[in-house]
């Protein structure tokens, strides 16, 4: 306990004295310039991508530099650990080094490395108590009107291994000390084996938690530069949070923070406009999607980057509260069962060897293929509930052979009764243990639909292998 309360103070020091020095060629602290409210915006940036993607944010530091204003009102923070692969290709910092600094169009970025800096597993990111504390040195030290959190590194959805309580599972011995595969989550640290072989990463839970803790209650928009986080088991933790987020439903291809700096440069061009039209704007712009929608059309993937309405996100907790019920309710007479198992075979699946499928689809293919007129109704209200939350669509890629649809939604986990029962494969538990614990399952009861369901999808259209 002592050791972590020392990293957290050394933390903070460290900051300053980075702030005032190492970092920047400004000779007078920049946070003694400017009285509270001076800035408008304060971006956050907070993340690992790993020891053989470390150009990616070398590269972003730089592009975010470049478009910084001379004003201040938007400043940006990086918060970013460097991994320990053996491909490790890091140019500016040692592996296992904490970065923790202001952006400045002065900062000097050719040389970051600092050994004293470097953590390793001592400063754990997804520990809520180090995230609260970040963002408590961005809000006393970098004052804002608004926050902005830009999450970057990796992700997978909801797992049950992986988004299973840490404090259920601490007992478990890690097998690995520079595992090579993440399991879940996202954010996996390099530095933090997982039990069952992978990297610990941070849950939408732990976010949330380290969120609450901190002075920051509430961003404008909370950014996931991280792959399949438009999964409702993820955000139904993180949508109170913010007033707009920006998530994908598929894997995301793009090496770099591109939208990240697009967004920076934007509101630092436009600190006075309407946030939600310059944030449209930079979704909508030709030079920012032609060239994301390249990444995908070159290698015949679906893909999607949606900026969403986070307040209008609870409006869909009772309808898929109804859709289980409905389901249940339905499989219970065996005649309607082969029309609801043909609804999920058609169901649009993200991966191929996931169980993450589209919501919306399901819920219309269901309708379809029952043609119960509850189910129909239900359909309809997803429909304009997930409509009204969408700003827009413009950043959506439909390359795949194997199937698409007209426009994406948000992933759901559909499993079988037998695979929610089986053994999670690590800590003597269920996936069923697992998913009762999500917030999701709690306001929706999802998982007792998952319960109910004795057919495994099978053939399904799907957008990435």
């Amino acid at each position: 306990m002592m050791r972590k309360i020392y990293f957290y103070l050394q933390f903070a020091l460290t900051f300053a004295v980075l702030l005032l020095t190492a970092c920047s060629n400004d000779t007078v602290s920049t946070t003694d310039k400017f009285e509270k409210g001076s800035t408008r915006y304060t971006a956050i940036i907070y993340g690992q991508n790993g020891g053989d993607m470390e150009s990616s944010i070398e590269g972003t530091m730089r592009d975010i530099q470049s478009v910084l204003g001379d004003n201040d009102k938007v400043r940006v923070l990086l918060v970013y650990k460097y991994g320990g692969s053996e491909k490790f290709d890091g140019k500016k910092a040692y592996p296992g080094q904490l970065l923790k600094f202001e952006i400045t169009k002065n900062t000097d970025l050719s040389n970051l490395k600092d050994s004293s800096a470097i953590v390793e597993d001592s400063i754990k990111l997804y520990d809520p108590d180090f995230m609260a504390s970040v963002l408590n040195y961005a809000h006393d030290s970098l004052p804002a009107d608004e926050y902005l959190l830009f999450v970057e590194g990796h992700g997978a959805g909801y797992s049950f291994a992986g988004d299973y309580p840490k404090s259920e599972n601490e007992k478990s011995k890690a097998l690995a000390k520079t595992p090579d595969k993440q399991v879940g989550f996202f954010l996996p640290d390099e530095w933090v084996p997982f039990a069952v072989g992978g990297a610990r990463g941070m849950t939408a839970s732990e976010l949330a938690e380290g969120i609450k803790k901190s002075k920051i209650s509430h961003f404008k928009a909370i950014l996931f530069n991280v792959c399949l986080m438009a999964n409702v088991e993820t955000l139904e933790d993180i949508y109170p949070y913010a007033d707009y987020l920006m998530v994908s439903e598929h894997s995301l291809l793009s090496g770099r923070g591109e939208l990240m700096t697009f967004i920076v440069d934007a509101l630092t061009k436009n600190v006075n406009g309407n946030f939600e039209d310059v944030t449209k704007a930079v979704f909508e712009d030709k030079n920012v999607y032609v060239p994301w929608l390249a990444a995908y059309y070159d290698i015949g993937k679906n893909g999607d980057f949606k900026l969403i309405k986070a307040d209008k996100y609870a409006a869909l907790d009772p309808i898929f509260k109804k859709l289980s019920s409905r389901l249940i309710e339905l499989y219970a007479d065996e005649s309607n069962r082969s029309a609801i198992d043909r609804a999920a075979d058609k169901t649009y699946k993200i991966s191929s060897d996931d169980f993450l499928f589209d919501v919306r689809d399901y819920a219309n293919k269901l309708a379809e293929e029952t043609e119960d007129e509850t189910l129909e109704e239900i359909a309809g209200e997803l429909d304009k509930a997930l409509d009204s939350l969408s700003v827009t669509r413009k950043m959506e890629a439909h390359f795949s052979e194997n199937g698409s649809l007209d426009h994406f939604s948000f992933s759901i986990v559909l499993v079988d009764s037998a695979s929610y029962n089986d053994d999670m494969g690590v800590f003597g538990k269920t996936n069923r243990d697992a998913y009762e614990l999500t917030s999701f399952h709690k306001k929706t009861g999802w998982g007792d639909w998952l319960n109910t369901n004795t057919h495994k999808p099978t053939g399904n259209p799907y957008g990435e292998e």
